[in-house]
């Protein structure tokens, strides 16, 4: 039987860990590794809180240069299979420490944070790839979708934040129910 410090322990490192190990490989085996863009374009466009634009966008891959979009290119590909990945394992992490908790509430609040992170993770990436390849034909991007991509960045910050708070906050009540009861 598991300790509370081992479940604890089980619960927020598992994801963590799987979460870091995949995204590197991912970063690793696409190339996307090896191009650092300029200062200025230096946050790549699935981390910008606060979005982005179709300015922003053309500066990002344009200082990525051709081999950097054709990294870019991959990592996008790679990337539409990548949010079912760490969105699985967060959501296992999740039920389980809801179970472990004596299933306190509806697990569909859980369901429901984590499915809007992976759906608008996919979205955005699917969107970003699609304008990728028209940008490297030479093709203008589209302000609409770019908006679009840049609010399912958004929103699966946000969401994929409040998973890992509400995931945080399961594993500290699992911790304070073993420590009252002493194990």
């Amino acid at each position: 039987m598991l300790t509370t410090a081992s479940k604890v322990l089980v619960l927020l490192g598992l994801p963590v860990v799987l979460f870091l190990a995949a995204g590197c490989a991912l970063k690793h085996f696409t190339g996307r590794d090896q191009f650092k863009p300029r200062a200025d374009e230096a946050v790549p466009l699935g981390s910008r809180l606060g979005g982005y634009d179709s300015a922003a966008v053309c500066a990002y891959w344009h200082s990525l240069g051709k081999e950097g979009r054709e990294a870019e290119r991959r990592f996008l590909e790679a990337d539409l299979a990548f949010p079912f990945v760490y969105g699985g394992l967060l959501l296992a992490s999740l039920l389980i420490a809801w179970t472990w908790l004596g299933r306190p509430f509806n697990p569909g609040w859980l369901v429901l944070t984590v499915a809007i992170t992976v759906v608008a993770d996919w979205f955005e990436n699917l969107v970003q790839w699609q304008q990728l390849k028209a940008y490297v034909k030479s093709y203008p991007v589209q302000d609409g979708w770019i908006q679009v991509a840049s609010v399912a960045t958004t929103t699966k910050l946000v969401f994929f934040g409040l998973s890992a708070l509400v995931l945080i906050v399961l594993a500290v009540c699992l911790l304070a129910r073993g420590l009252a009861v002493g194990k």
